[in-house]
C-alpha cells in the first residue's frame, strides 16, 4: 500500500489533490499519506471482493 500511494502522491492528479486538501486541513504530510492509504485498501478491498463474488456466482459457473 506505501509504494502506491507514493506512486500516486507524485503521478496521480486525484491522489495529489487529496493530499493537499487534507493537508490545508491541517493533517501532517504523514497523516495525509496514511489517509490515502486507508482510502486505496479501500478500493483494494472492494475490487476483491467483486472478484470473489464473480468466481462464487452460480451463473457464471455454470456459463463457463
Amino acid at each position: 500500500m506505501h509504494r502506491i500511494a507514493i506512486t500516486q502522491a507524485h503521478y496521480h492528479p486525484q491522489a495529489r489533490e487529496f493530499l493537499q486538501r487534507r493537508r490545508t486541513q491541517g493533517d501532517t504530510k504523514t497523516e495525509s499519506i496514511r489517509a490515502l492509504k486507508r482510502r486505496l485498501s479501500d478500493v483494494v478491498y472492494r475490487a476483491l471482493q467483486a472478484d470473489a463474488n464473480i468466481i462464487h456466482d452460480p451463473a457464471v459457473t455454470a456459463a463457463a
